[in-house]
């Protein structure tokens, strides 16, 4: 299996100024410097080997995500073990009732980026997508969960890309 992924981010916004545009009929400005993409591969400085994305449901409030044993397209599992997380995206569906919140894990917990002190929080609706030039810790045995928690039978939608 190889993967090829490329990851954008940003916002593009067009700013309709009121005044200060000289002999300008249509004065606006148009805010998208801060936008990215970043594709990866397993030749690319920082690399993408491998994806695993699926939805879960909360039982109960609660699942832990086990990198080590996580979904693989068609309907398998895959190990990412020796690999670092290079781009996430978490989605919560509208349908869900609370807030759900993703975290290093209680047990084998991975930190993702340079903090043990990361964690998405996700309203109804909500979505994130981040790039990490350092991904954190390498997935292995001991450093391998992340856990999701919510009030009772939430859900969410992920994309991990590892290299």
């Amino acid at each position: 299996m190889s993967i090829r992924a490329t990851i954008i981010g940003g916002i593009t916004c067009q700013e309709t100024l009121d005044t200060g545009v000289d002999a300008s009929s249509t004065p606006t400005i148009a805010h998208s410097a801060f936008n990215f993409s970043h594709t990866v591969n397993a030749t690319t400085t920082i690399t993408g080997t491998k994806i695993s994305a699926d939805n879960q449901a909360l039982t109960a409030g609660a699942y832990t995500l086990d990198l080590t044993a996580c979904a693989k397209s068609g309907g398998t599992t895959q190990t990412l073990t020796g690999l670092k997380v290079r781009a996430y995206l978490f989605r919560a569906p509208l349908t869900n009732t609370g807030v759900i919140v993703i975290t290093k894990g209680a047990s084998n917990g991975l930190t993702i980026g340079s903090t043990a002190l990361w964690k998405e929080a996700l309203n109804p609706g909500d979505k994130v997508v981040k790039w990490l030039d350092d991904g954190g810790e390498t997935i292995d045995g001991t450093h391998k969960t992340l856990d999701v928690t919510g009030t009772g039978a939430e859900a969410f939608d992920y994309e991990i890309i590892v290299g």
